[in-house]
């Protein structure tokens, strides 16, 4: 006579242990419903990334293939019920390349960046991203640029390879030029690749700001509920007096984000429409017209 339950026995009342703990879990503990949704968040991305690669396999290795991604991706902020408010997309610079730069604050970025991400755009990512299972691969095939941040001279070499790419092959990059993630609604020190890729490659800068997301997420209080410039024209080669703009063009943005990232409304994407001479002027936030001095090559 048998005195333990067999298999099938304890893996059936552990689902339904499972179907008991969930629902509870998810109305009273706000901690496991931020997990179960992060979760689901970076799962539900492996498996259409699963999805993806047969079809960005038939074009190989491919910034084409970035459209692919962008189709299959958008429809994840109805799930979340995110209101993603774009404004100034027309104001991308319409036929050449450019660097795209951006505040970088959580995965959630992703929402944002699909919703807005002009053609021909792929991002700079760390090399981390490249092993991370299918969702590395999509982006492989999609022409993602993985640099190893902890060897500048790979680093280094990569950048200038994809100024020589920006021109060649009509690609736009995106970069987030605090190089780390910022959960706290503020700026980190800008690294100076972005604005020496396009010094190198003499194309604008287009800046774009992803409001604060502490209304609905917070990854310090693990909370996530329901609920982001102008171009500059490059100086013509890496040199000191173009250089000495870098600290001009960084403090205008940290001025102009800080009105839109303290703004209790999230889920804003602003492009700043482009102008010859200003870096700034034009970007209209919930406060006041954000302006700059002018620079010119």
């Amino acid at each position: 006579m048998e005195l333990w339950p067999g298999a099938w026995t304890v893996l059936l009342l552990l689902f339904l242990l499972l179907l008991f703990l969930l629902p509870t879990l998810w109305f009273c503990s706000p901690s496991a419903k931020y997990f179960f949704k992060m979760a689901f968040y970076n799962g539900w991305i492996l498996f259409l990334a699963v999805l993806a690669i047969p079809v960005c396999a038939v074009r190989g290795r491919n910034v084409e293939n970035m459209k692919i991604l962008r189709l299959m991706l958008l429809h994840i902020k109805y799930l979340y019920g995110i209101r993603v408010e774009v404004r100034g997309a027309h104001h991308f610079p319409p036929s050449q390349p450019y660097v795209v730069v951006s505040n970088h604050q959580s995965s959630l970025d992703l929402l944002g960046m699909m919703e807005v991400l002009p053609g021909r755009c792929v991002p700079i990512a760390k090399r981390e991203l490249l092993w991370a299972g299918s969702a590395g691969l999509a982006c492989w095939l999609a022409g993602v640029i993985f640099i190893d941040r902890k060897r500048t001279g790979d680093a280094i070499s990569v950048m200038s390879e994809v100024a020589q790419t920006l021109l060649t092959q009509d690609v736009r990059v995106w970069v987030f030029p605090e190089g780390t993630r910022n959960h706290n609604g503020s700026m980190l020190p800008f690294k100076r690749g972005a604005f020496h890729l396009a010094v190198q490659a003499q194309v604008p800068i287009v800046p774009i700001v992803m409001s604060s997301y502490q209304d609905f997420y917070c990854k310090k209080e693990r909370r996530f509920t329901s609920g982001w410039e102008d171009p500059a024209s490059p100086s013509s080669q890496v040199s000191a007096p173009g250089c000495r703009f870098f600290q001009p063009w960084q403090h205008t943005m940290w001025v102009c984000c800080t009105s839109l990232l303290t703004s209790r409304h999230a889920t804003w994407i602003h492009p700043w429409p482009p102008r010859q001479t200003s870096i700034a002027g034009g970007m209209k936030v919930r406060l006041r017209e954000c302006t700059a001095q002018p620079w010119t090559p």
